[in-house]
């Protein structure tokens, strides 16, 4: 989805086909390319930005005018694994899950008060290719990655099932009022939000640990 011109053409199908757009979820992913950086080679490194980012981005900017046209919409971008902590050997992968969140974020602060959301979903452990991508590697992508990998194809992970209805929930009137938001899946207690209790708080986005407005605390 990093062709420009192609993902214009969908969108022009889509509305002469169907009228309007309503609901935009950008899920797809490449981990590629996988290992320590310093072996990544500049090409590998710009597709999996295409890919990742750049995908993310055009669907939305073609996504867009139709809904500020029909003053509503909703935009769900997947946040995914290093978006919130290094991730040796996925650098390009979790450098961009993490830039999506901020993309999302400026995106929901640009069209806030035309009756569009814009959220993240980070769906957690699911067992997917991906994971069967990490297995076929092995220890070339990572003691970490492999012993999650393993982990989520034994037991399954917290499967997509929260993903879902999380999709479900940001794509519904009851979340109306909320966006610029990355929501955990299985963890957040997402199913209680509402847009008066989120107002003019930082839960649920990207920031600094700064020692100010926002501090560490330890327990125990």
């Amino acid at each position: 989805m990093g062709r420009p011109r192609e993902v214009r053409e969908l969108f022009r199908h889509v509305a002469a086909r169907f009228g309007r757009l309503d609901i935009l979820v950008n899920a797809a992913a490449a981990q590629q390319p996988i290992g320590p950086f310093s072996r990544v080679s500049p090409a590998a490194a710009a597709r999996g930005v295409a890919t990742n980012l750049m995908g993310v981005m055009l669907c939305c900017r073609y996504a867009l005018p139709g809904m500020i046209r029909s003053r509503s919409g909703c935009i769900i971008n997947f946040s995914g694994g290093g978006a919130f902590e290094a991730r040796p050997n996925f650098a390009v992968y979790a450098s961009v899950k993490a830039a999506v969140v901020r993309f999302s974020e400026t995106l929901a602060a640009e069209v806030r008060g035309s009756g569009i959301a814009v959220n993240v979903i980070a769906p957690g452990s699911v067992d997917t290719g991906m994971v069967s991508e990490i297995l076929a590697l092995g220890p070339r992508a990572g003691a970490g990655a492999l012993r999650e990998a393993r982990r989520v194809r034994r037991t399954g992970g917290t499967g997509a099932g929260p993903a879902a209805a999380l999709a479900v929930f940001l794509a519904s009137a009851g979340s109306r009022g909320i966006t610029g938001r990355v929501i955990s899946a299985p963890w957040d207690d997402w199913r209680s939000l509402r847009a008066r209790t989120l107002a003019g708080s930082s839960l649920y986005t990207l920031r600094r640990i700064d020692g100010r407005r926002f501090v560490e605390r330890k327990h125990g």
